[in-house]
């Protein structure tokens, strides 16, 4: 092992070792790892630690990429669970969000927010993830205006007395990425407004 390695192996060691590390310490140390990694370093990966949950954001190849990454990340300090979500960028956010009800209700809460903003449903994994049918949109001055596909996807995740909502908007031109954030967040607020509508408490 060389000098660098070794020195990476004892920051990660000393950082996974404390005790009550916070989200930003857990970033680091999956970001340290990441790039010691021969495999995942050249993928450029991103990582948001937010309340013992890790989101792993970016293009993986192949799905052992995706679980080489995902194994990695739940060794980070504090993690309790670990998400890929695939993203063409990495650098953008990932716009996620917890809702304290079952997992049935806000699944439900989910197709109800989908068909409110407009969107259709095409593919489904009962109370776990779906994707809509792809949209046309009108292009920005970056693609010339030239019209594109846009696709929603949602991917839900029981923890505890709570379910992780992750919405990712997809568009063929990858120019507009406000826009694909505010549909996004959107997405999210039509379902927890779902949830309040029906009684219960939209987010813990």
């Amino acid at each position: 092992m060389g000098r660098a390695a070794a020195v990476l192996a004892l920051v990660v060691t000393l950082l996974g070792g404390l005790s009550g590390c916070g989200s930003l310490w857990a970033e680091r140390v999956i970001t340290l790892r990441y790039q010691a990694d021969p495999v995942l370093a050249p993928l450029g990966l991103e990582v948001t630690a937010d309340a013992g949950e890790v989101f792993v954001a970016g293009a993986v190849q192949h799905d052992w990429q995706r679980e080489r990454a995902l194994a990695l990340a739940r060794r980070g300090p504090g993690v309790e669970a670990a998400y890929f979500v695939d993203l063409d960028r990495p650098d953008r956010p990932v716009t996620f969000e917890r809702f304290r009800a079952e997992p049935a209700r806000v699944w439900g809460a989910a197709i109800a927010a989908v068909s409110v903003t407009g969107w259709r449903l095409q593919d489904e994994t009962a109370e776990r993830s779906l994707a809509t049918v792809p949209r046309r949109v009108q292009g920005t001055w970056i693609s010339l205006g030239i019209a594109t596909e846009t696709r929603l996807f949602l991917q839900l995740h029981p923890r505890g007395e709570s379910v992780t909502v992750i919405a990712t908007v997809q568009r063929g031109d990858a120019a507009d990425l406000a826009w694909c954030l505010d549909e996004e967040r959107r997405v999210v607020r039509a379902i927890g407004e779902t949830l309040k509508a029906e009684g219960g408490t939209a987010q813990p």
